[in-house]
């Protein structure tokens, strides 16, 4: 909005620049050069420790798996570590931006994280899987079955241009089976969809590392 026109085409992964964000690219960078080294500047002295590992991820991973990763990672070793925690067009971004030092986040074959292997290495830390759940001892499970989901059931659904959201019509658009609902509950966070879910307020789907909470989703 502040530029007066469109820099970035945010249905892509990662985002990608207009001819116009081409253009404020190369201003955008001298700019923020200047300003990192007036910061390295003042800081010269401060201390002699490492500077802490900057991790960016979306808030799902950040949430359910980090502590667990970190916690093995760093036992030994004299090293800190801070977080960028945002979605997936955010944290991926941020990382090409150079605003961190590793970048964490889910890829699938259907909707791949596209990074040039030129200039960045990447590794497989677990694999996980995005499943359709319902609570536990949910009220809608009468109405799913081998012919799909009927129109009446409510879904909780990720925003609309989100990763997990354009991963999950893809799911739906490539069901063997009809997969309908009514969208009644939209965000962006895993974690909202998984609690509205455990509440038995609509049935979505979950990447498998935020389910296991007690009375969540089944």
């Amino acid at each position: 909005n502040w530029a007066g026109s469109q820099l970035v085409l945010r249905e892509k992964v990662p985002v990608a620049f207009t001819e116009e964000g081409r253009r404020f690219e190369g201003i955008a960078r001298e700019t923020l050069g200047k300003l990192n080294k007036a910061g390295s500047r003042s800081g010269e002295g401060a201390g002699s420790g490492l500077p802490p590992v900057v991790f960016t991820m979306p808030h799902v991973i950040a949430t359910s798996k980090f502590a667990g990763w970190w916690k093995e990672w760093s036992e030994g070793a004299a090293v800190s570590a801070t977080t960028q925690i945002g979605n997936v067009t955010e944290v991926v971004s941020g990382f090409l931006a150079g605003h961190a030092d590793i970048l964490i986040c889910h890829r699938s074959d259907q909707l791949p994280v596209m990074l040039d292997p030129k200039h960045f290495k990447s590794t497989v830390i677990e694999h996980d899987r995005l499943l359709l759940y319902t609570a536990a001892k949910s009220r809608f499970r009468s109405r799913i079955g081998d012919h799909g989901v009927a129109a009446d059931v409510p879904l909780a659904m990720y925003k609309r241009g989100a990763y997990f959201a354009r991963l999950v019509q893809s799911i739906m658009d490539h069901a063997p089976v009809r997969i309908e609902g009514a969208r009644v509950i939209e965000s962006e966070m895993a974690h909202i969809i998984h609690d509205c879910i455990a509440a038995d307020m609509g049935i979505g789907w979950l990447p498998s590392c935020s389910v296991g909470r007690s009375h969540g989703p089944g």
